[in-house]
C-alpha cells in the first residue's frame, strides 16, 4: 500500500513534467476534484480539468511549496507559483487518500493574470 508522501511525489512530479497519464494514475473512477472551476467526478473529469490547468500552468513554471501536513490518509499542500500567464502568490490542496488512490482533492488559490 502507498503512502500519502508517496502518492503526493508522483503528483508533483506528474504535474511538474506535464505528464496527463501519470498523474492520472493517482485517481479511481470515484474520485472527485473541486476547483473553483466546479466540480469534476470521474477519470474524464478529472484529466479534462488538469488539462485546462496544465495550460495555465505548464511545464517549467514555478511551484513553491510553502508548507505540507500529512496524516494518516489526509494531505494539505500550500504552495505558490508562476508561470508565463500567471503569478500565484498562494494556492493551497487538500487530499484524501484511499487505496491508493486521491479520492477527493479541492484547489483553492489567488490566481493572477500576467
Amino acid at each position: 500500500m502507498k503512502k500519502a508522501e508517496e502518492i503526493l511525489t508522483n503528483h508533483l512530479q506528474a504535474l511538474g513534467s506535464g505528464d496527463i497519464d501519470q498523474l492520472m494514475q493517482d485517481y479511481s473512477e470515484e474520485s472527485v476534484f473541486i476547483t473553483p472551476n466546479g466540480l469534476f467526478k470521474g477519470l474524464m473529469a478529472i484529466q479534462e480539468e488538469f488539462s485546462n490547468l496544465l495550460r495555465a500552468f505548464p511545464p517549467g513554471s514555478t511551484l513553491n511549496i510553502l508548507n505540507k501536513l500529512i496524516k494518516d490518509k489526509y494531505m494539505l499542500l500550500m504552495w505558490s507559483g508562476e508561470s508565463e500567464s500567471l503569478n500565484i502568490p498562494f494556492a493551497s490542496d487538500t487530499f484524501i487518500i484511499s487505496d491508493d488512490k486521491i479520492i477527493f482533492q479541492s484547489f483553492a488559490g489567488q490566481l493572477i493574470a500576467k
